[in-house]
């Protein structure tokens, strides 16, 4: 029976430092996005988040009919004005992600699971949205300590196990 050939010496700490790298780059990209979407909440915020804007698809015009040269796009509703089930409304996203967490404390979660939770039910765009908030602040958490992704699962977290 025939052998594949052996990897290079040195190529499982090459592996492990390219894996490294990639983790910090992934580290990097999520905070830059978090800090683009906190200047964009700010802008928002600053316009109004107005309902209705106006966009102008360019082009010329021989090539766009009147219905597609200038148009109108409703902006989709910002996750702040999804509320929250009663149990959590008025709470912070962080503070009701630990009273999630308080109340589920043996159970591995998957982001959907908390966001239904949390949301109840949505239509797809709407948790999808949600999701993606809370996503953010499960992050948050876990990089301040309080829960943690179950290792080797994706988007899935669980309460902060105490030391003893």
């Amino acid at each position: 029976m025939i052998k594949p050939p052996s990897p290079p010496a040195g190529a499982n700490e090459y592996l492990s430092q390219l894996a490294q790298y990639y983790r910090e780059l992934v580290e990097y990209h999520q905070q830059a996005a978090m800090a683009a979407e906190q200047q964009l909440g700010h802008v928002q915020a600053l316009l109004g988040e107005q309902s209705v804007l106006t966009t102008t698809v360019e082009g010329p015009s021989w090539m766009l009919d009147e219905s597609h040269q200038k148009r109108k796009v409703s902006s989709p509703s910002s996750p702040s004005n999804i509320p929250m089930l009663p149990q959590y409304r008025g709470l912070s996203k962080e503070k009701a992600l630990k009273k999630f967490f308080k109340n589920t404390p043996d159970k591995a979660v998957s982001i959907w699971e908390i966001t239904e939770a949390l949301y109840g039910q949505l239509n797809l765009q709407q948790t999808r949205r949600m999701r993606d908030a809370v996503r953010k602040a499960l992050w948050y958490g876990k990089n301040k300590g309080l829960w943690s992704s179950v290792p080797g699962k994706i988007g899935v977290y669980q309460a902060k196990k105490p030391h003893i």
